[in-house]
């Protein structure tokens, strides 16, 4: 009498089973293959029909496949993301699919939670959890403006009174935003005003710092004007005028002799610069001879606002600083009519220029920003997560960290396409992206199972009829038995 081996019947189901398997998992996120002759040597079948225990597990890298969803992750190379159950323990899968719940925690389908590095600059592990609140302003230490002030422009009248509205009185203009420490906008406005030269005549007195001025030349004449002519010595600004007296005072009088003279008010640029429709400063230009400004020249002609807010108390004057060195116009912003005061901001005019050609405002550098809502979040190769808002600043909130082993292959199958650490697998190493042999990530993107679909299909059509073949002898075996027991009888 013959015997047929049973285990000839478990093995060709057991083939069944992982050909089904992979099949079956064709499509789902990071699944990775079984192997049907490694699957002999350990035989033992999952509980939970996703893998089959004692399968040598396929690692090879699966096409990587773009995705709608912003937190859905790709490793291309090595690794395993880990994740946190729902009983606090860990496990660790290919499968990328992630997405961000109500409280800004990186969950996959089972909400199982992402594990990295909640501080980008530190390896502490945690869960990870998206901050959704908005960032918060920045107030602004910083304006910068480049431009170019024509060296022919068309000069303006003397007897045209500078008035922000009338658009005669000044030839062009410029408009800063800043921030103060709130995030509320506050707009700088500066009108720039090529003044005509002005020739008057003056009684001088030696040594003293003032000239008289008939009454009648004094229109056109500004303190802060530079003032040129015979008794005049180098780089003298206009310090004071009084209209009663005709009396202005000069900044130098070392060496100011008596009598009659003439003098110039050279043809020049000014700046008037507002803000909160106050007037905060007027600044007078002086450049050099190859049109760069000359900082130790250029200076305040006045440093009093001009109108007054209607509000519950009173405004500070703010005194203008120029600083020769930086050439930067330092000032103070009041609170108006919302938000809080800027103090000592710095408006920098150091590369402005007085050239031929067009008036030209080339860049505007300004810090600071407003507050802003989240719009996005993005994962980068190296696993940052990178928050973008509406006030088009970027934030790095956390950093995915990949997990590896030195033998892949002694991870335990477990169940929803995850696995678990065991002694054949040694222990995890985990790190950032690119360390211990992992890969990258590819943010927005999820990697396809690297199953042969079509090679399976071959497979399953083998182990099919393998199958039935086995079925077959058992079953001629069954007859010849029975054939026996009837001879028998």
């Amino acid at each position: 009498m013959f015997q047929l081996n049973p285990t000839l019947l478990n093995t060709a189901s057991l083939n069944l089973e992982v050909v089904g398997n992979n099949i079956t998992n064709s499509g789902v996120s990071g699944y990775k293959s079984s192997d049907f002759e490694s699957a002999l040597a350990g035989a033992v079948r999952s509980s939970q029909g996703a893998q089959i225990k004692g399968a040598k597990i396929n690692m090879s890298q699966g096409s990587i496949v773009a995705s709608v969803s912003p937190l859905s992750m790709a490793i291309n190379g090595g690794g395993f993301f880990k994740v946190q159950k729902i009983d606090g323990s860990y496990t660790y899968t290919r499968d990328g699919s992630f997405q961000m719940d109500k409280l800004g925690f990186i969950i996959n389908a089972n909400g199982d939670k992402l594990i990295g590095f909640p501080d980008a600059a530190t390896n502490a592990q945690g869960v990870l959890q998206i901050d959704t609140a908005k960032n918060p302003p920045e107030v602004s230490t910083l304006a910068k403006i480049e431009m170019n002030l024509p060296a022919e422009e068309t000069q303006i009248s003397n007897a045209i009174t500078f008035d922000t509205a009338d658009t005669t009185s000044f030839n062009n203009t410029t408009s800063s935003i800043v921030y103060d420490p709130v995030g509320v906008a506050k707009v700088i406005q500066t009108y720039y005003r090529y003044e005509e030269e002005k020739v008057k005549t003056a009684s001088l007195t030696a040594g003293v710092a003032s000239m008289t001025v008939p009454t009648a030349n004094l229109p056109g004449l500004k303190v802060g004007q530079r003032v040129t002519g015979t008794g005049i010595p180098d780089n003298t600004f206009i310090q004071s005028i009084n209209t009663n007296t005709g009396v202005v005072g000069i900044s130098n009088a070392a060496t100011v002799t008596s009598g009659s003279a003439t003098i110039t008010v050279p043809t020049h640029w000014e700046a008037y610069i507002y803000s909160n429709s106050q007037e905060i400063a007027k600044l007078n230009f002086v450049f050099n001879a190859d049109g760069t400004i000359n900082k130790n020249d250029t200076h305040v002609a006045s440093t009093s606002y001009s109108k007054e807010l209607d509000l519950p108390t009173p405004q500070p004057v703010v005194a203008a600083v120029w600083d020769v060195a930086k050439g930067q116009l330092t000032f103070d912003i009041p609170q108006g009519l919302s938000g809080e005061a800027i103090t000592a901001l710095p408006l920098d005019f150091s590369d402005v220029t007085k050239y031929a050609g067009d008036f030209t405002a080339s860049s505007t550098q300004i810090d600071g920003y407003p507050p802003g809502s989240l719009l996005g979040i993005s994962v980068e190769r190296d696993g940052k997560i990178l928050a973008r808002y509406g006030n088009g600043q970027q934030q790095v909130q956390a950093q995915v960290m990949l997990a590896n082993f030195k033998n892949p292959n002694g991870l335990e199958v477990a169940r929803d396409n995850q696995f678990l650490s065991t002694l054949a697998s040694g222990v995890e190493d985990a790190g950032a992206p690119g360390q211990y042999g992992t890969g990258a990530i590819e943010g927005s993107s999820v990697e396809q199972s690297n199953v042969d679909l079509t090679g399976e299909m071959i497979k399953l059509i083998a182990a099919q009829r393998n199958y039935q073949s086995v079925a077959q002898l058992i079953k001629k075996q069954d007859e010849v038995l029975q054939t026996a027991i009837n001879i028998g009888q």
